[in-house]
């Protein structure tokens, strides 16, 4: 069964850090008045423009085996395969911040507005992290009465050995046409502000992974880390810990073993 929804804005409203962080300007930095000046059109502007919404459907763990082959592309070694036979359910799911955010940032371009432009791609950006994010704890939720102990994670084709072309079976059996996203020949998708991929619930420990596998090297996000960092230090929600605190792959090394 397919279930989809909207948004509001300011629930994946990313915060003012995050967004200068995506512009490539450190923490420690004070931003000039300019700056903080068009950050504050920026997400003024995303509010008002904005229309995020997302669509999810459960799946069974044979139903995606056959969506996850796919064309056969796949790294043969990757964690997901292992982690999504240990789930104790799925979901397909996708989400957009919307065409009018993308309609937005290039008109901005075109009017050679271009610190505008790049600063709502930022906000715009961060804010599509935090629906991942949003739509990661939504699932959660809706799995309390039956399986209160699961972590959520999301996966999508492009990473941990998934390969991009996973979006064509993915998008036959999710139809997130319904919500305005599509796909090309090249499984890009329109809005370019919008993420797909699978819904992970299950023990904590089966999102734990060595992250060595031969696809890692050329991985540019390394967000795993982070996302194992939380899993194993629960208690220490903010990432600037990991951070601050110099964590590397090497820390739960151990942990991700089993």
């Amino acid at each position: 069964m397919r279930q989809s929804s909207l948004f509001n804005p300011t629930e994946i409203l990313p915060n003012e850090k995050d967004i200068l962080k995506h512009q490539g300007i450190p923490e420690e930095h004070t931003p000039s008045t300019r700056i903080q000046n068009i950050l504050s059109e920026a997400i003024i502007l995303f509010i008002g423009e904005a229309k995020p919404q997302w669509i999810r459907a459960q799946v069974s763990r044979s139903e995606f085996k056959a969506i996850y082959l796919g064309a056969g592309e796949n790294f043969i070694e990757n964690p997901l395969e292992n982690i999504y036979s240990q789930a104790s359910n799925l979901a397909l799911f996708a989400l957009t911040v919307g065409l009018e955010i993308s309609n937005k940032i290039e008109n901005l371009f075109q009017q050679k507005e271009y610190a505008l432009a790049a600063m709502l791609d930022s906000v715009a950006s961060t804010a599509a992290e935090n629906a991942v994010a949003r739509c990661e704890k939504l699932y959660e939720e809706s799995l309390q009465e039956t399986d209160e102990t699961a972590t959520v994670l999301a996966y999508s084709p492009g990473y941990c050995g998934w390969h991009i072309s996973g979006q064509k079976n993915l998008f036959d059996y999710l139809k997130p046409e319904q919500i305005g996203i599509t796909i090309n020949n090249h499984f890009l998708m329109t809005p370019l502000k919008s993420v797909s991929g699978l819904l992970v619930a299950g023990p904590p420990k089966i999102h734990l992974f060595k992250n060595n596998f031969d696809f890692c090297r050329s991985c540019t996000d390394k967000s795993c880390t982070e996302r194992m960092w939380k899993i194993n230090h629960p208690e220490e929600k903010n990432s600037e810990i990991r951070r601050t605190n110099g964590i590397t792959t090497a820390d739960f090394s151990q942990s991700s073993a089993g």
